[in-house]
């Protein structure tokens, strides 16, 4: 699996490594939203830090970003802080907020984990 899933207190990390697709996205966006914790998250921390190869097309960016808008009528409160220095995982941001127009969370990158626990608290 090339991600981890980690609940703190009222938020979620998520920990990419290797190859990363665009189904791991969803697959991990899945798993929390079918969560009961997840109507208490006020935050998401999304680490791309040790992606290798992002294998994630524009459509996977588009879906992504239509469950979150989805999710986001449940859940109005949560912050997404990406963690991403690299080109790939910077454009997929970029793509995230061009679907996420008019819906999903307010969402913003960081060049470390420390950074964006500081934005989301």
């Amino acid at each position: 699996m090339p991600y981890q899933v980690e609940w703190k207190n009222s938020g979620v990390y998520w920990t990419y490594t290797g190859v990363l697709t665009g189904e791991d996205i969803l697959k991990s966006n899945f798993e929390i939203y079918g969560d009961p914790r997840f109507d208490g998250l006020s935050f998401q921390i999304v680490n791309f830090l040790n992606v290798e190869k992002f294998e994630v097309v524009e459509r996977d960016i588009q879906k992504v970003a239509y469950v979150d808008a989805a999710a986001a009528r449940t859940n109005y409160r949560i912050r997404v802080a990406v963690v991403a220095r690299s080109k790939e995982a910077i454009k997929l941001k970029e793509l995230y907020a061009k679907y996420s127009r008019g819906g999903g969370w307010p969402t913003e990158v960081f060049g470390s984990v420390e950074e964006a626990e500081a934005w989301v608290r």
